[in-house]
């Protein structure tokens, strides 16, 4: 499911991108989240194989629960830091909002996407694969 992204800190426009899976984001987040309630203060990365500038959004962890911003597709030489709570609300906010979207357009709830509940790296196929095989 590809959309828009915006991203806006401090209201000034950071990341505004037409074409972004904003399915495959929210699995990222999901297992970034999932570490964060753990106490788990790590890097989040969200890079794809379906492009070619990578990565499209990364956080730093910088210490003391704050982050930094990059992407591959932002030319931006600005240090921008975020509080990691700050982050998480975002991040919940998106997921609610993706959620809402996918229940009222396409008919299926995030409970439905089993990717979507903490992630377990395993050996299993691709997330492209998987995606492609859940979505045909």
């Amino acid at each position: 499911m590809d959309g828009k992204l915006t991203i806006a800190i401090n209201h000034r426009l950071f990341f505004d991108k037409e074409t972004v899976s904003l399915l495959e984001l929210a699995i990222h987040i999901t297992s970034w989240l999932s570490e964060i309630k753990n106490d788990i203060y790590s890097d989040f990365d969200y890079s794809a194989d379906d492009y070619q500038e990578n990565p499209v959004l990364h956080f730093t962890e910088i210490g003391n629960q704050h982050y930094t911003i990059s992407s591959a597709w932002v030319n931006s030489e600005t240090a921008i830091m975020l509080n990691a709570a700050d982050l998480v609300q975002c991040f919940t906010t998106f997921l609610q909002e993706l959620a809402n979207t996918m229940q009222q357009v396409y008919g299926v709830a995030f409970a439905d996407i089993p990717l979507l509940k903490p992630v377990i790296k395993s050996k299993g196929p691709s997330l492209k694969e998987f995606l492609q095989r859940f979505w045909s």
